[in-house]
């Protein structure tokens, strides 16, 4: 099966190794809207790549670790390891719902307006699966 480009298996290994619940990582893919080879550029000058739109700001990290632009933005399976490493990073060093907002951003304001709308699309999806389980 295939989410926004990206093999389910992708994603629940990802969640597996980083512990974070499969369902947040789909709640940031659909919120991001991302697409597998696509680059937008920001107003700050820098970019987002490929399905969870990660930033460029984190190449030279991504580089040490033998991660190219290239591969984040055209595979998907990359790109979602990568995110969810992000997530995760962001996770540890927050509480609750503000450790998700650090994947958009640090920012008080967009913090919390993004981590909004992955609570709001993580529950959607929560409530999806249990009325099918």
């Amino acid at each position: 099966m295939i989410f926004h480009d990206v093999p389910l298996t992708c994603i629940n290994q990802s969640a597996i190794q980083y512990h974070v619940p499969a369902t947040m990582i789909l709640s940031v893919i659909k919120t991001e809207n991302g697409r597998n080879g696509l680059r937008v550029k920001n107003t700050n000058g820098t970019y987002d790549l490929g399905v969870m739109q990660i930033n460029t700001s984190w190449l030279p990290t991504l580089q040490k670790k033998g991660i190219t632009e290239d591969q984040i933005r055209s595979n998907p399976c990359v790109n979602v390891h990568v995110g969810t490493w992000i997530l995760a990073q962001g996770i540890a060093n927050s509480e609750g719902w503000k450790g998700v907002g650090n994947y958009h951003s640090y920012t008080p304001k967009h913090n919390m307006v993004y981590r909004e709308k992955i609570k709001n699309k993580y529950i959607q999806y929560v409530s999806i699966l249990e009325a099918v389980a």
